[in-house]
């Protein structure tokens, strides 16, 4: 499952280390199908508190629209794909810290 992911994702992918050998497959499996059939739309839209939501341009699993479906006008589109935290981590931690300077 995890080598089908990685090999979906581009360049960005390429370089990242194997997961640690305690994640079994049927494990990240388990996790995969709850992201699927995750909703948290009305958590998200009830939450009163600073929210923002980072996509990647060039992401090859979650398209603009879904991603706005989702997170509306807190989504923010920078540069990269789908694993952000991994391949564009300053442009992660600067959004992080943008959110904590408004609170």
């Amino acid at each position: 499952v995890l080598a089908t992911f990685r090999a979906g994702q581009g360049e960005g992918a390429a370089g990242l280390a194997e997961p640690p050998p305690t994640i079994a497959g049927e494990r990240l499996a388990d996790d995969l199908c709850l992201l699927i059939d995750a909703d948290m739309r009305a958590q998200w839209a009830s939450f009163t508190g600073p929210k923002a939501a980072l996509a990647g341009v060039d992401d090859a699993l979650i398209t603009r629209a879904h991603a706005f479906a989702c997170f509306g006008d807190a989504l923010r589109q920078i540069p990269g794909g789908h694993l952000l935290p991994l391949t564009a981590p300053r442009l992660c931690a600067d959004a992080i810290l943008a959110l904590g300077a408004g609170l």
